[in-house]
């Protein structure tokens, strides 16, 4: 079904010719960037041509997928978009890195992740200082704090 993902993202950009995973599900679905530093999402989207920021700011990633396709956002601007909507995974999901057994880890900090139930049209994507988006009754399905986020992420790369 449809669906947003929405996140505030610091990278420190290793640019070593890996593949590197913000958000990751068994089944297929993540956001990262390949090893030419341009934005992946899931195996539909293997390359954007959307850059990584390389300026080491905290940006807002906005990622939707539903009947018309998939939409990406950074800091409430289209960046990209293509015809074919995504599949979201169907076994556990993982912050800062890849889901299977490839050292696919995020080098920065990740805060204010959401998960929601419908695709945010572009007219619900809003700046800060404007309403939260509302995706005609969207539920929320997953909010983590930056704290929790950042702790676990020191856990698993230790």
């Amino acid at each position: 079904g449809a669906f947003s993902i929405q996140f505030d993202a610091q990278g420190f950009p290793q640019f070593n010719g890996a593949y590197t995973e913000i958000i990751s599900q068994g089944g297929g679905l993540y956001i990262g960037y390949d090893p030419s530093h341009n934005f992946r999402l899931s195996d539909s989207y293997l390359s954007t041509g959307v850059a990584f920021p390389t300026d080491n700011l905290t940006h807002n990633y906005l990622l939707t997928s539903g009947v018309g396709g998939v939409s990406f956002y950074i800091d409430y601007s289209l960046v990209f978009s293509g015809p074919s909507a995504l599949n979201p995974g169907n076994v556990g999901t993982r912050f800062g890195r890849q889901y299977g057994p490839h050292a696919e880890y995020f080098p920065g900090n990740i805060d204010n992740m959401s998960i929601y139930e419908g695709a945010f049209t572009a007219d619900e994507v809003r700046a800060p200082g404007s309403s939260v988006p509302d995706a005609g009754g969207t539920l929320s399905l997953l909010v983590i704090a930056g704290a929790a986020m950042a702790a676990a992420f020191r856990r698993q790369r230790a």
